[in-house]
């Protein structure tokens, strides 16, 4: 017979197992949230929306494919609550990108279509979806490595504008889960947790590099981490550096990151079959 194993070898063995698993969790969740501000970026920059959420993009995408629709239908497509969508709407309107209108046939129905201006920006928008899609995409590569099954990645056939609409629709999906670990909407609050979760630690040049802010935005960004207890920040912790600022998770920090990665992991064959469309495109 073998010989028994105290339960601190046990312990031991299960902790070496353990850490590889949560640090692939911890860096796929990285990819996830950098593969979304991306996309975020993309849609911001063309269709200049300014911080686009899921719920624009869905509406922006569904009226191009539509031509129009009702309030209801708007409603259903974006699961908000009806002062939701008018608000939503009211800002696109202000932006130049929608306009309302009174069905001929109904005066009591209110539609809402793609100004000129919108459509020529969905229209710039599928071609530099198009573009976006064909570039190899190391980030998108090793996420569906590490998140899809074995074997070939299920075969898609959508247009770019498609696959955008699907990948918004997939952002609404997920949106709930992700905000009932944690109150963070923000893009950026959510990727800095990531990067520190999978590096351990960073310098604020890191994060500033990362999120893509200046130093004073990720300042503010840290701060709002902190305050929320999320983050510390660490002081003579750098060799030959006392005034070096050292930024960590917090044990609450790390808690709700490996909560999040949780739900990429739950949500996986959802985000790959629709990440495949944009893989299968590269």
């Amino acid at each position: 017979m073998g010989s028994r194993r105290t339960v601190e070898e046990v312990t031991a063995v299960e902790l070496q197992t353990a850490k590889p698993v949560q640090r692939q969790r911890a860096h796929a969740f990285l990819l996830f949230m950098r593969y979304s501000l991306e996309l975020s970026n993309l849609v911001d920059r063309v269709a200049g929306v300014g911080a686009a959420g899921n719920n624009e993009a869905q509406v922006l995408l569904a009226l191009h494919r539509l031509e129009s629709c009702s309030r209801q239908d708007l409603i259903g497509l974006t699961g908000m609550s009806r002062s939701g969508v008018a608000q939503l709407l009211e800002r696109l309107s202000h932006l130049g990108l929608v306009e309302n209108y009174t069905e001929p046939s109904d005066h009591r129905m209110v539609a809402t279509e793609l100004t000129s201006s919108g459509r020529r920006r969905i229209d710039k928008l599928s071609r530099e979806i198009d573009t976006y899609f064909h570039e190899p995409n190391p980030v998108l590569a090793e996420l569906l490595d590490l998140l899809g099954p074995t074997g070939p990645l299920p075969k898609t056939t959508t247009t770019p504008l498609e696959t955008l609409e699907r990948l918004a629709d997939l952002g609404v999906r997920l949106s709930g889960p992700l905000a009932a670990v944690i109150e963070l909407h923000d893009l950026r609050q959510r990727l800095a947790i990531a990067a520190l979760a999978d590096w351990g630690e960073a310098r604020p040049g890191q994060l500033v590099a990362e999120l893509g802010l200046t130093s004073g935005g990720a300042t503010y960004l840290v701060d709002g981490l902190e305050s929320a207890g999320l983050v510390d920040r660490l002081y003579g912790t750098v060799p030959n550096d006392r005034r070096a600022v050292v930024i960590r998770l917090t044990p609450s920090g790390r808690a709700a990151s490996e909560r999040l990665a949780d739900v990429v992991f739950e949500h996986a064959d959802a985000i790959v079959e629709v990440l495949a469309a944009a893989h299968a495109a590269g």
